[in-house]
């Protein structure tokens, strides 16, 4: 009731409030759920848990998520406590929650979660995180006091594999289809190349991006885990979708085949799906269709440009905007390790932002000329309202997609 009065479930500050003036309150809460899940990752939390709790709730299950995104302890309890129903009658709900890398030990502590997912782990933000190691290391510390909780995860992710490998828990595997594979073992720069156990050459047969891929340690004779279920790729709604998002729901499906659902269950929650807040929205006008691209980092920035590559730009515009706030971490040199190289240079590319100039000289480093730069989105959402650009292609940041977004379609959010 307290909760409902203070907050509207998106707001952290009334978990905050409550977490410090009652203890005991993760035992309380544990006990309100059927089930906990986890999503986390670096990269594709958001749109997993907006598609498992889809296909949980037309399964027929009562879901509760932290829908605004709010990651921290204090933003999951205050979406939990202003969620849950007030008396404890029917059905007790599944809890569905992305987590945030660091703060993962903390909320599982608190959670004591049935089943984690894992989809991959990357370099983000360096100035808050630290190396990937650093988070890994925090990931095996809080999951070596829950050897009950299942792991499933992207063993194409070598990073995920070597962390998990020694724990007793339960592991559930999935993988990169060879199919989503190219064939360019030479061209892996990720944050785990090396074997950690014999610090040999990790060898790929296929590559997707960074450090993903088919991998093996040849000199201790590791190859990755196989998947356990296997998904039919024929799905059309699923072959729709952006290679990356396709590979995030292959952990969908995992999780919830381990949960005992069908193959349908997973295929009806297809059906009507839209992915969440800048993760391959399309928007359409009577002149124009607006694309928008979540980056944060250099993969999502990698994937997301192998995504945008395969769009029309006869008649259409790549606008690229990057800020450096809170949400976003100051440091934005992680630009120069994202394959900006694999655009056509014949691309049309506006720029926009508090770091425009700095993003404009790291594209002129890769062979393209930007045709403007705007210090503001205002400044850059003016121009391209008087321009004739058919296609829109917009890739940034979280900060300045939420400008750009707000000023094209009239809204910030999902």
């Amino acid at each position: 009731m307290a909760a409902r009065l203070i907050g509207r479930g998106g707001e952290t500050w009334p978990g905050e409030i409550i977490l410090k003036l009652y203890p005991r309150l993760g035992v309380v809460l544990r006990a309100r759920f059927s089930l906990v899940i986890l999503i986390a990752g670096t990269n594709g939390k958001t749109s997993t848990v907006k598609f498992i709790s889809e296909a949980l709730r037309q399964a027929g299950e009562v879901v509760i998520t932290n829908r605004t995104g709010a990651n921290l302890l204090n933003g999951l309890v205050s979406s939990a406590l202003c969620q849950l129903p007030l008396f404890s009658k029917g059905k007790p709900p599944v809890a569905v929650f992305e987590v945030d890398e660091y703060a993962l030990p903390e909320i599982a502590r608190f959670f004591c979660p049935k089943i984690i997912l894992f989809l991959n782990i990357f370099r983000d933000q360096l100035d808050r995180y630290g190396e990937v190691n650093n988070i890994l290391e925090r990931w095996k510390g809080s999951l070596q006091t829950l050897p009950e909780t299942t792991l499933v995860y992207l063993s194409s992710d070598p990073a995920l594999y070597y962390a998990f490998r020694e724990l007793p828990n339960p592991k559930l595997p999935f993988m990169i289809p060879d199919s989503y594979l190219q064939k360019k073992p030479d061209l892996v720069f990720g944050d785990l190349v090396y074997c950690p156990i014999c610090k040999t050459k990790l060898e790929y047969s296929g590559h997707y991006l960074a450090h993903l891929g088919n991998w093996q340690c040849t000199k201790c004779s590791i190859e990755l885990p196989k998947a356990v279920f296997k998904f039919s790729e024929k799905n059309s709604q699923f072959q729709n979708l952006p290679s990356y998002q396709q590979i995030n729901l292959l952990g969908a499906y995992t999780l919830l085949r381990t949960l005992n659902y069908s193959e349908n269950v997973f295929s009806a929650a297809l059906k009507n799906w839209q992915p969440a807040f800048g993760r391959g929205e399309i928007f359409a006008s009577n002149k124009r269709e607006y694309h928008f691209y979540l980056g944060k980092n250099p993969a999502s920035w990698t994937a997301a440009l192998r995504e945008i590559a395969r769009g029309n730009f006869s008649g259409g515009v790549l606008v690229i905007g990057l800020n450096n706030r809170v949400p976003d971490g100051h440091d934005v040199s992680w630009i120069y390790d994202a394959n900006l190289e694999s655009l056509s240079n014949k691309i049309k590319i506006v720029v926009y932002g508090d770091r425009a100039y700095d993003m404009a000289t790291r594209l002129k480093i890769a062979g393209y000329r930007v045709l403007r730069v705007f210090e503001t989105a205002l400044q850059a959402d003016q121009y391209l309202e008087s321009s004739l650009f058919k296609q829109l292609y917009f890739l940034a940041n979280y900060s300045a997609l939420l400008e750009i977004r707000r000023l094209v379609v009239g809204k910030a959010l999902i």
